[in-house]
């Protein structure tokens, strides 16, 4: 039992080391939620870091200045999982 419980320990502090990233395939909305109120529009092109996805949309963070906001997955192209070690 206690070797099981670490074994689940060390799952889940490695999945608490990797995010996925994502480039932007045209101009997006960023959103105050899935569909909701427009906060801001980031450039085409751009990496956002995937925080979390819900129901088609991803809640996303600028890279370059830490905002964050909704975004609908169809406008995220080149999603990669990446591993960070950084944290």
């Amino acid at each position: 039992m206690k070797n099981i419980l670490i074994s689940i320990f060390i799952l889940t502090v490695s999945f608490s080391f990797s995010q996925s990233l994502g480039v932007l395939s045209t101009d997006a909305n960023v959103r105050s939620s899935p569909g909701g109120k427009q906060l801001k529009i980031i450039a085409k092109g751009k990496q956002v870091q995937i925080l979390q996805t819900k129901n088609g949309w991803s809640f996303i963070k600028d890279i370059s200045n830490g905002k964050k906001g909704w975004v609908h997955n169809s406008i995220l192209s080149n999603t990669v999982k990446t591993n960070n070690n950084n944290n």
